[in-house]
């Protein structure tokens, strides 16, 4: 992205937090937290929607987004069909709040498209018509959850770099961890402001798990000028890949499991962290952090 086109974006998302700021503010509270991974196979979107189910049952109202344009699968793991996606939204044929479809255990989900390589790779102009439309989501929740895509994309970058608190998922692999390591650094060289930390998924055992965030807290101590923390684990559970074949959610197809007992952990912990005050504000704290940092991952 051009400098100028970085100024064209920062202008149109402007007027819309504009738009925004005149209406009455509408889930002020609500805290966005952005799930990323450095690589894709590692189980992010399952995290995402189980923790999801998990705060839902907490009784926490809960909205799923899925940023991960091109490849989205939030829809397929629930067991959901969906007529419109955020391609009807770029394209103008629908409203964001148009698109939202009632998930498990009463969350939200906004979908994405799947397998659209335009979408993956969105121009300026529908960047523009998608910052457009969801700035006008009325939706007053408690969190909201946004799956964004793999890896260092510039898409998923400017999305990371809007949010006040991000989750890296790894495996406690080699490959993993590097390409979470990946993600971290260009966030700190970005100069992202969110928490970062970090969840290990298919751990066999807590002390994997422990291990793993070690290992990747050290690198990470001696390269970069920040602190990431540490989320916990998931237990590698074959009821997982169950749950993917029935495209039903872990929480409600083996909610026994011990995979699901960690996410209800992860739940937990995610809804008792302190709560800082760029953590809140919905979508209309999202536009104004995107106004003060978009483009930097194009620049």
């Amino acid at each position: 992205m051009t400098h100028d086109q970085a100024s064209d974006l920062r202008r149109l998302a402007e007027q819309a937090f504009s738009r925004e700021k005149a209406r009455p503010a509408r889930g002020a509270s609500c805290r966005m937290i952005a799930v990323t991974s450095g690589k894709g196979g590692v189980g992010k979107s399952n995290v995402i929607l189980n923790t999801a189910c998990a705060l839902s049952q907490l009784g926490k109202k809960v909205l799923v987004f899925d940023a991960d344009f091109g490849l989205a699968n939030i829809d397929v793991l629930a067991g959901i069909t969906v007529r419109s996606t955020i391609a009807n939204v770029v394209s103008g044929e629908s409203s964001i709040s148009e698109i939202l479809v009632d998930g498990p255990f009463g969350i939200k989900i906004v979908p994405a498209s799947s397998g659209l390589q335009e979408m993956a790779d969105m121009s300026v102009s529908d960047r523009e018509s998608l910052i457009e439309s969801m700035s006008t989501l009325d939706w007053d929740g408690d969190f909201i959850l946004i799956d964004t895509g793999a890896g260092i994309a510039a898409n998923v970058v400017d999305i990371l770099l809007a949010v006040p608190e991000v989750i890296v998922v790894t495996l406690p692999e080699p490959t993993a961890i590097t390409d979470a390591y990946a993600v971290i650094k260009v966030l700190s060289q970005k100069g992202a402001g969110a928490r970062i930390r970090l969840l290990v998924n298919r751990a066999n055992n807590p002390q994997e798990g422990a291990d793993t965030f070690d290992r990747l807290q050290r690198v990470v101590k001696r390269f970069l000028p920040i602190e990431i923390e540490y989320m916990g684990y998931v237990a590698s559970d074959d009821r997982l890949v169950e749950a993917v074949m029935r495209q039903t959610p872990l929480m409600e197809a083996f909610p026994r499991s011990a995979a699901a007992h960690c996410f209800n952990d992860l739940a937990r912990k995610i809804a008792n962290l302190p709560v800082e005050e760029r953590s809140t504000g919905g979508f209309q704290q999202f536009w104004r952090n995107f106004l003060r940092g978009n483009g930097k991952a194009r620049l």
